[in-house]
Formats: structure tokens, C-alpha cells, sequence
């Protein structure tokens, strides 16, 4: 099994400030992507296999809608925490995970919105009115 895992060192790497694991513990979670806001929240992407990912119950998509658990069926998740590690502020997947989908990268724009890349083999994706491709 493989685990997601998040540490923070201090600038020398010789202390430890935090560090927790995403999910559960042997849980095929995978982290890609990182990045930190202003306010010190750190926003992660990657792709999960374990069938008990964190989301939250007003998220943009909370269900496990693959089968969880299936190495060639994941879901792309976008997680924020807290700078602490003690406490997950969001969780949500992106779309129906039916397939090998990877998020990769999150860095924030200038205007403050985050930017997920992802690589998909699900059949569906979410695409919004006016998009340059929603095919």
C-alpha cells in the first residue's frame, strides 16, 4: 500500500514541525500537487484509491462514484488543510472517477483562484458553458 503524507521542516530540514498522513493509513492515496495561500492554508492534489477518502458534505462532489479500492479506478481529489496539519478545511473529488485520473499540479493564479491540471481515462469530465472543448 501506499499513503499520502504531508511533513513540514523547518528551513534547514533538521526539525520537524508536522506531518500527517491524508487519509487512512495503507490506503493507496497520492499526492502530486501542493500549494500554500496567503492565509497559510495548504491546498493538495493527486488521485486516491482507498474507498474512505476525507471529503466534506458540502463539497462540489463528496461521493466516491468509482469503486473505490480498484487500482485502475481513482478519483482526482483537491484537499485543503490547515497549516498545522491538524485539520482538513475542504475535501472534494473533481468528477466521477471511472478510470485511471490524475491531478497533478494546483498553483493559484493571480486573482487567487486555484488551477488544477489533470490527466483523465474516465469517459466523463465536467465542462462548463462556453468551454473551449466540453467534448
Amino acid at each position: 500500500m501506499l499513503d499520502g503524507i504531508i511533513s513540514i521542516l523547518n528551513q534547514d530540514l533538521s526539525v520537524l514541525f508536522y506531518s500527517s498522513y491524508l487519509a487512512e493509513k495503507n490506503d493507496w492515496d497520492f499526492i502530486y500537487g501542493m500549494e500554500r495561500d496567503d492565509n497559510g492554508l495548504i491546498y493538495l492534489t493527486g488521485h486516491r484509491i482507498s474507498p474512505d477518502y476525507p471529503t466534506m458534505e458540502n463539497s462540489f462532489d463528496n461521493e466516491d462514484n468509482g469503486v473505490g479500492g480498484q487500482r485502475n479506478d481513482n478519483n482526482v481529489f483537491v484537499t485543503i488543510i490547515n497549516d498545522e496539519l491538524s485539520e482538513i478545511e475542504s475535501s472534494t473529488f473533481l468528477w466521477e472517477g471511472r478510470g485511471f485520473d490524475i491531478g497533478y499540479n494546483i498553483p493559484k493564479s493571480k486573482d487567487s483562484k486555484f488551477i488544477i491540471t489533470v490527466t483523465i481515462k474516465s469517459s466523463y469530465f465536467p465542462t462548463t458553458i462556453g468551454a473551449y472543448d466540453s467534448t
